[in-house]
């Protein structure tokens, strides 16, 4: 039984070794003080007249510290000072769990507190590069995957991705106006008409020739035009041709402009949100730091400035747009955004230069990824673990392997608009050439057999026990069993566990060792041979073991060993120096390729060359 002086227990955090907050032990309330902490400060943690066989543990997010349980010293439990919140940015969730001494009971929350992270500067930088090359590496694997999925874009045969944050893509449309616009006033001196024929109740006298139509509305009417005693003229439907400035051409150019329209309200779109959503978070970062640094000031207001200013220039532009929709050639047509091959686009100077221009936009950036509003309170490891997975999915592309498909990795923000929000439970599959498939899972639940099965995962957790286990990323290969009616079978996985330190310990590796139980639901065998921990360092792919080395062709051990170990991955120091796809992780690209000869999946590159 834990002691029953419970409203005496306290729960204290210390920031440079002064209190700032203390709550009592099962308070239903949340506490109203938010302390600000930098995230290398050094904080502790303490429980006052802790209860009698009782043991605590400290979790801060999702996560627990590496010296989770604190001291007990009888009066009371204390931990050690150091930066727990490193890493972590804008409002984290601080708990105390507690069971009881020496059981295996699950922990119980028993007070709770909210501490609002600032991000060092160097934390911030980090957060910034790895979101940026995040956004970058992305572009390719997106692509694959539209292509896939026989995305209709509206124009068959162009249209490349994008990445562009909301104020390049306005610079770059701005330029093209430039250009475009003055091709336009060319095309309005003397702009290109058709011939339409159109139907018309003129006066008649008999003599003209007539349609079909006109002739049967006349014999409707009992008029014959044919006796000489018919009263003349006599109204008739009868058809002429007429000039008209609806030709195919000019509905292009006007679908053409009022797609560029769309793209410059988008533009003036995402700079607003970024602005309300920096605006909006001030109270957590507009606060001067040990340092001398604001978050606020130093960041934030510029950035909130510039993007202002864009929001400006894209209404200004959206308005010249406007204005040239109006223009008399092409005033009332209807818009059509279509591969512009004619004669007159093909042979008249003016009309040839805006399909050239026209096309050489669409060609780069039919479709666009967008990075979408910052989301500053995800922690820094938080970002590193999807830094991770986007990564992993890269370097399967650049091995040869094509991405299949996608569940809650792409979202269709709007028709031409793409967004990546990574999810629990996201998955990407690549098809391999040899008729095989590899699935790369995000945060995947795996649930105990019952439940598995149930849900017809592949996998189930290994141990007896209710808890869902999650790693970070699952990688499945699998075959294809040849008939419909049953799934594939699971031969082989792998997990990747992220964690955003730069020294992995005992407990880190003692945390994951439980993935090699994870069994397969079809034939209850242990699947998951390989277990490796990423993290931010400079040492390159470790096995744990000392009588396994890594080498080109993977672990130098057969497929039925457990093979476990570290990889050094990491981040970038900085964005990508210019827009493209960002260039894979060296380590993450050398792990794959190794996974894949050990596996003996070949790249269709190394098909090509084998045939």
């Amino acid at each position: 039984m834990m002691g029953a002086v419970e409203s005496e227990v306290k729960f204290s955090l210390d920031v440079r070794r002064a209190r700032v907050l203390s709550v009592a032990l099962d308070d239903p309330t949340m506490p109203a003080t938010v302390p600000t902490v930098s995230e290398l400060d050094a904080c502790g943690f303490s429980v006052s007249m802790p209860e009698v066989g009782a043991e605590y543990q400290v979790r801060i997010g999702d996560e627990a510290p590496d010296d989770a349980g604190g001291q007990d010293f009888g009066h009371m439990v204390l931990w050690r000072h150091t930066a727990y919140f490193e890493s972590a940015r804008g409002r984290v969730l601080v708990q105390l769990l507690s069971r009881e001494h020496g059981t295996s009971a699950d922990w119980r929350r028993r007070a709770q507190f909210v501490v609002n992270v600032l991000p060092a500067k160097l934390g911030e930088e980090r957060y910034e590069a790895m979101f940026e090359d995040l956004r970058a590496v992305s572009v390719g694997l997106v692509f694959d995957l539209l292509s896939k999925s026989r995305l209709k874009l509206g124009l068959s045969g162009i249209g490349a991705l994008s990445s562009r944050p909301a104020n390049a893509e306005l610079a770059v449309l701005e330029r093209l106006w430039a250009s475009v616009s003055t091709t336009l006033q060319q095309i309005a001196l003397q702009p290109m008409v058709g011939l339409r024929q159109v139907r018309e109740r003129r006066l008649s006298w008999g003599s003209e020739r007539l349609s079909e139509v006109g002739l049967r509305q006349l014999a409707a009417a009992g008029i014959d035009p044919r006796k000489p005693n018919t009263p003349r003229p006599f109204y008739a439907v009868r058809d002429r041709l007429r000039e008209t400035f609806d030709i195919p051409e000019h509905r292009t150019i006007i679908g053409f402009l009022r797609f560029l329209q769309d793209r410059v309200v988008d533009c003036a779109r995402r700079a607003e949100e970024h602005v309300l959503a920096i605006q909006r978070e001030r109270p957590f970062r507009d606060i001067d730091q040990a340092d001398g640094s604001n978050l606020f000031r130093d960041i934030d207001t510029p950035r909130m400035q510039r993007l202002q200013i864009a929001s400006g220039r894209a209404k200004d532009l959206a308005e010249r747009i406007r204005g040239a929709e109006r223009l008399d050639f092409l005033r009332g047509l209807a818009g059509e955004l279509r591969v512009p091959y004619s004669p007159i686009f093909s042979n008249v100077l003016p009309y040839r230069r805006f399909r050239d221009e026209m096309l050489q936009y669409l060609g780069a950036s039919l479709a666009i990824l967008d990075e979408g509003v910052e989301e500053r309170a995800k922690s820094t490891g938080r970002m590193y673990e999807q830094w991770i997975f986007l990564q992993v999915l890269a370097a399967l592309r650049v091995c040869g392997l094509s991405p299949l498909s996608q569940e809650g990795l792409l979202t269709r923000s709007r028709r031409h608009r793409f967004t990546i929000d990574i999810e629990r439970g996201t998955r990407v599959s690549f098809r391999c050439p040899d008729g095989r498939s590899v699935n790369v899972r995000y945060e995947p639940w795996i649930h105990p057999a019952t439940l598995a099965r149930s849900i017809h995962d592949t996998v189930y957790r290994g141990r007896s026990g209710e808890n869902s286990w999650c790693p970070d990323v699952l990688i499945e290969v699998l075959t294809e069993s040849g008939d419909r009616l049953k799934p594939a079978r699971l031969d082989y996985a792998i997990v990747i566990d992220a964690k955003y330190t730069s020294r992995i310990n005992q407990r880190h590796q003692d945390s994951v060792r439980k993935y090699n139980e994870i069994r397969s639901t079809d034939d209850d065998r242990p699947v998951v041979m390989q277990v490796w921990l990423a993290h931010p360092s400079e040492d390159g792919i470790t096995p744990w073991d000392e009588a396994i080395e890594w080498t080109a062709l993977g672990p130098s051990r057969p497929h039925n060993e457990v093979v476990n170990g570290t990889l050094g991955v990491m981040p970038p120091t900085g964005p990508p120096a210019a827009e493209g796809e960002s260039p894979v992780n060296e380590v993450l690209l050398d792990f794959a390729k190794g996974i894949l000869a050990y596996l003996n999946i070949k790249g269709a590159d190394e098909m090509d060359r084998a045939s």
